[in-house]
């Protein structure tokens, strides 16, 4: 009994971890459908980092412009990955009413258990 109790307990440990890097695949039935990913032009310098991370190729590279597009918006999840790792703060959410939420607040929700942005390939 006590070598499930403890099976159990390891178990849980693991299954509650956030995967440093990890994004989903599918969607959140919580969130709206009424907001979209929008790209600060200004701001983009062309490191890539949210095109590495978006688990459903939202994000592509420019080349021509060294610049990351927004390629295929209507494949995005809203899953904030690529706004947490943007080292520039070049994405954000963008309501249809024309509220936005800002990278900052976003992460505070949606880090990885160091507090850090990361990208694994």
């Amino acid at each position: 009994m006590v070598w499930l109790a403890v099976a159990c307990a390891v178990g849980m440990g693991i299954a509650s971890i956030d995967m440093a890097g990890s994004t989903p695949l599918l969607s959140s039935s919580v969130n709206p459908s009424d907001f979209e990913v929008e790209r600060l032009l200004d701001r983009c310098t062309g490191t890539a980092e949210g095109v590495l991370v978006c688990p459903r190729e939202v994000l592509v590279m420019d080349g021509h412009a060294r610049k990351v597009r927004i390629a295929e918006p209507a494949n995005c999840i809203l899953c904030a990955a690529c706004i947490v790792q943007c080292p520039e703060d070049a994405l954000r959410f963008r309501f249809d009413d024309g509220r936005v939420v800002e990278p900052d607040v976003i992460r505070r929700t949606r880090m990885n258990l160091l507090g850090k942005r990361k990208t694994s390939l």
